[in-house]
């Protein structure tokens, strides 16, 4: 057996609750990498060769089973050509900001209901993009298509040297969006959001409902129902964040079905899936009580992982290494406590090694105690 096929076999034994050999990890570290390398934002995230050769140092320095990030976000040269970046990079504070505001104002929700594909190319991408909007507009855009070309053939240069040199499996076949994110993350922002899920609730179902039957979302289930392509690990993945606004009954209206469909899938074709969780799940857990042994995966942000494990004692948790401890305390204070996870989160298995939060910044970690926590779980067998 290869060593990308004895990843994947132990990641999703880990998941089933089987005995494994060692803990597998999984690397949740995003601009964190930069700063690793000894470099700052700016440099990094407009030179994609110098991107590259961080992204590359990196497992060759700390060899996860698995990585969340391999430098496919932030295409900031894209956003640039038309004037439409939203990013925000401070050098001197080493932080990367995002700023949220309303694309679609709260009287154009007909719009959106109506035709959503119109909708996004008429009025939201001039909107958001401001060199669309003015004489050049063709150049401009003709301009951003050839930056994301490049952008593409870089994330395409880390993927194949990942896979065929490394041997690192790719991670989720189908990723299906859940509609409110669309809405959340994209269209309307996270206040706004907020403030028309109370105050025009059925607006916001329809345009759910209309995002749902747009194509790419069509083309995710489409995905579902295949078998897993053999270098993945997981056959359905859903990403949450808009979550973090609801109560429970209303993540039952936007969030369950998606995840209820996705699981159906998995279950019945005997795949696995994830739940990749920004913020906090616990609240919700009363949903997935149902979910058999074995199937699926959650990767928390926020949570208290051991409270996790006690309401969730069938589902796989992928997470738990606080930053607070990585970027603070001593390489064995750090495997003390990923010890802890180990005998007290994945005792009887289920547990796969990641940190707590997407790891943006210099001080989330310190790299001594990163490697100390990758060779404990190379070498913990319990």
């Amino acid at each position: 057996m290869d060593k990308m096929q004895e990843r994947i076999k132990l990641i999703q034994d880990t998941v089933a609750f089987k005995k494994t050999s060692r803990i597998p990890t999984f690397s949740n570290y995003w601009t964190y990498m930069i700063f690793d390398a000894g470099h700052k934002l700016g440099e990094a995230l407009y030179d994609y060769d110098l991107l590259y050769d961080i992204i590359i140092k990196f497992h060759l320095k700390y060899e996860f089973d698995s990585y969340i990030y391999k430098g496919a976000r932030n295409p900031m040269r894209v956003s640039d050509a038309v004037e439409g970046n939203r990013y925000l990079i401070d050098d001197e504070m080493g932080s990367l900001s995002y700023v949220d505001y309303p694309l679609m104002q709260e009287d154009e929700y007909p719009q959106l209901i109506e035709d959503p594909r119109k909708f996004y190319w008429s009025v939201l991408l001039p909107r958001k993009n401001k060199a669309l909007r003015e004489p050049g507009a063709f150049d401009a855009f003709a301009k951003s298509f050839a930056e994301l070309e490049v952008y593409n053939a870089f994330v395409a240069r880390v993927d194949k040297t990942y896979t065929e040199e490394f041997e690192i499996p790719q991670r989720n076949a189908a990723m299906v969006p859940i509609p409110l994110e669309t809405l959340f993350n994209y269209i309307r922002g996270i206040k706004a959001t907020a403030i028309d899920i109370r105050r025009r609730p059925e607006q916001v179902d329809a345009a759910c409902e209309a995002i749902a039957k747009y194509a790419n979302v069509q083309a995710a289930y489409e995905r579902l129902a295949q078998p897993i392509p053999p270098n993945y690990i997981f056959g359905g993945h859903v990403g949450m964040l808009s979550h973090s606004i609801l109560n429970p009954k209303q993540f039952g209206k936007f969030f369950w079905p998606t995840i209820k469909n996705v699981y159906d899938e998995c279950e019945k074709q005997g795949k696995p899936m994830m739940l990749f969780s920004e913020a906090q799940c616990t609240t919700f857990t009363d949903y997935f009580q149902d979910f058999k042994k074995g199937v699926v995966v959650i990767q928390p942000e926020q949570d208290d992982v051991f409270e996790l494990r006690r309401r969730l004692p069938g589902v796989a948790i992928a997470g738990g290494l606080k930053s607070s401890i990585l970027g603070v305390y001593s390489a064995q204070a750090c495997v003390d406590y990923a010890k802890k996870l180990v005998n007290e989160v994945g005792a009887d298995g289920g547990l796969i090694m990641n940190t707590d939060k997407m790891m943006s910044y210099a001080n989330d970690a310190k790299s001594e105690n990163i490697l100390a926590v990758q060779e404990f779980c190379r070498s913990y067998t319990g």
